[in-house]
């Protein structure tokens, strides 16, 4: 799978390097939810808005490396960001929270939780194109920026089975999902649902409702092969664009939790 040179929902960079949103995805509508905790099971759950903020919720986990199991209609894997490391040496010194605001975005924070360990591998889960990766995860320091290596910002990626995936996790893990795995505003489907008519409005949700319960289906079935993760965390993915259709999301909130009560509330 090859991945494109800028992540979905950008359209360039800024005179600092930073990915620029793409202004069609900005919904002027759109308010920003802070971070809930909750838990189900003996599970914490964290649910953010801006899919980056789940970085100080890994940030501050008591836990040796573990693997990532990353579900989303992206893959989120961009790097070029700068070391906490270098910016300390330029009198620079964030909290977490605020090397999370002000230096990473919702396509780089996977990157920085690689390079300070506190992931040791990616695997990613598309439902929506029905793909299923293992992500490179060598990474590396160059002049204070971290990076997957030299000609390409991304991480290469190898397809892998359902099975393969149970094989390499056999202990704890960390659930990432975002809501855009299971509807897009990216998608042509979704585009095609809104600007034709094909029948009543109450036939054109079900039939949308149908092609998402069978990605949470899937998703599930996937999630079942694996062991109780250590963590989940959740985004909605509204702000500071929005992938989530937002006339769905609480729908796909509801039944992302429902999914996970039904595999871990036990």
């Amino acid at each position: 799978m090859k991945p494109p040179k800028l992540p979905l929902g950008y359209t360039g960079y800024d005179s600092e390097n930073r990915f620029c949103p793409d202004p069609s995805l900005i919904n002027p509508n759109a308010i920003y939810e802070p971070p809930v905790k909750t838990l189900i099971g003996k599970i914490p759950v964290v649910i953010v808005d801006s899919h980056h903020e789940v970085f100080p919720f890994w940030y501050r986990k008591d836990h040796e490396p573990i693997a990532l199991v990353h579900i989303d209609n992206h893959s989120d894997t961009c790097a070029n960001i700068p070391t906490l490391e270098e910016l300390a040496e330029h009198g620079i010194k964030p909290t977490i929270d605020q090397y999370t605001k002000d230096y990473l975005n919702i396509a780089t924070f996977i990157a920085p939780a690689l390079y300070y360990k506190l992931i040791n591998a990616v695997y990613w889960l598309d439902p929506i194109n029905l793909e299923l990766c293992k992500l490179d995860s060598n990474i590396y320091e160059e002049n204070g920026k971290i990076r997957f290596n030299l000609t390409n910002p991304f991480p290469k990626a190898y397809r892998i089975t359902p099975r393969d995936l149970a094989n390499e996790i056999n202990n704890k893990f960390i659930l990432d999902l975002d809501l855009d795995a299971f509807e897009c505003v990216e998608e042509p489907a979704y585009w095609r649902s809104r600007r034709f008519s094909f029948g009543s409005i109450k036939i054109q949700r079900f039939l949308r409702k149908r092609i998402i319960n069978k990605r949470f289906s899937q998703t599930k079935k996937l999630l079942h092969l694996l062991p109780t993760p250590e963590i989940i965390t959740i985004a909605t993915s509204q702000t500071p664009i929005t992938t989530t259709p937002p006339e769905n999301v609480g729908y796909l909130e509801l039944k992302t939790l429902d999914m996970l009560e039904e595999l871990y509330q036990r």
